[in-house]
């Protein structure tokens, strides 16, 4: 009412997109009931560049990816440094010494058809714990039985007697939540499950997304192992490259500071041997974080060892108990994080080192 404008002095530029594109970024508020916004290009978030605090907890900023029209190679060439890595990780994490929960990279050729927003980092405990508001990360809700309902959130380390979580936790990736918690637990209502709430609070259907979608928003274009443009060096010690990009095992991972032969004797729990806080690494040419290492992130996909070398066009596979993860994590050796690497784990079991990441198919 203060502010009149003579006539002639008042522009509006409206910019329209065709179905299945939208403006480079959307934004989720988790602090406000349906709160979405759109922005076309970084420079105009409404909170600053992208890896602020605010960005780690109380929002989800997800980044639009367009596969539309190309055709690219899935997977990684024989002779690729770590390729065929061992890790002791997975191979514990799924109750079994079986090796084979490690997947193949065959490459083959893959065409996706629709457009998605992908998020620009891991799902967070404190984005976690918006979306179902019980109360997750205080110290009456820490348990033994990792992966229950009132548990799926805590800190890697777990455990009030580890220093420091309290004022880092929110920003670093959920861990201990199954696939099976995030669609609707066994058993339970669907008020437990992270995606209906999702849904309820902001009336859309995000989802994981496919193994497919995940490496190609992963590469940003590259076909080398890391998606920096360069290669692993040191696939089971450590790598430089590796740690320009991601927590692993040897650089703050899960052995710290100490030296390999002394890692089956250093507590994991150590506060020094943690997953880090998202954004901390550096981002693909396309903007997303933390794809390599950190947590392993679920895919839609039901793992199978081998995808192939048939050319695929939106490959989803939806047989089998089992679910794909991708990128290594922080328990792991530098040769699991790489844009290639893939593994299976049960979908009812939360295993620390495994997180996700939320896609939006157009």
């Amino acid at each position: 009412p203060d502010h009149d404008l003579p006539a002639g002095q008042l522009s509006v530029v409206l910019t329209a997109w065709p179905a299945g594109d939208g403006p480079d970024w959307m934004i989720v508020n988790l602090l406000v009931p349906d709160d979405i916004s759109y922005c076309e290009r970084e420079g105009q978030l409404p909170f600053g560049a992208v890896n602020q605090p605010a960005c780690a907890a109380e929002r989800l900023v997800l980044k639009m990816v367009r596969p539309q029209g190309r055709e690219w190679l899935m997977g990684s060439p024989e002779g690729e440094t770590g390729r065929d890595a061992s890790t002791a990780a997975i191979c514990s994490a799924s109750g079994t010494e079986d090796v084979t929960m490690l997947g193949k990279e065959t490459l083959h050729r893959v065409r996706l058809t629709k457009n998605y927003y992908l998020g620009v980092f891991p799902l967070t405990q404190g984005q976690y714990e918006n979306v179902m508001a019980s109360g997750y990360g205080k110290p009456e809700t820490w348990g033994e039985a990792a992966g229950s309902v009132l548990n799926v959130c805590r800190p890697s380390w777990c455990g009030p007697q580890y220093y420091g979580w309290v004022q880092n936790y929110k920003r670093r990736p959920v861990e201990y939540v199954s696939y099976d918690t995030l669609v609707t637990p066994s058993g339970a209502t669907p008020e437990l499950s992270f995606f209906a709430n999702l849904k309820a609070m902001t009336g859309v259907d995000f989802q994981l997304p496919t193994e497919a979608e995940w490496e190609f928003a992963c590469r940003a274009g590259t076909t080398t192992g890391l998606y920096s443009g360069r290669e692993v060096k040191e696939p089971q010690g450590y790598c430089g490259d590796v740690s320009a990009l991601a927590r692993f095992r040897r650089n703050g991972g899960c052995d710290g500071n100490v030296s390999y032969a002394e890692y089956d004797h250093t507590p994991w729990w150590s506060y020094s041997q943690t997953t880090p806080a998202v954004g901390t690494y550096q981002a693909n040419a396309w903007g997303f974080y933390d794809m390599l290492g950190g947590v392993w992130e679920m895919c839609r996909d039901r793992y199978v060892r081998d995808l192939g070398s048939a050319s695929a066009t939106d490959p989803l596979n939806s047989a089998g108990t089992a679910i794909a993860v991708r990128g290594g994590a922080y328990n792991e050796e530098a040769g699991l994080c790489r844009s290639a690497s893939r593994a299976g784990l049960d979908q009812a079991t939360a295993y620390r080192g495994v997180g996700l990441r939320l896609c939006l198919e157009l």
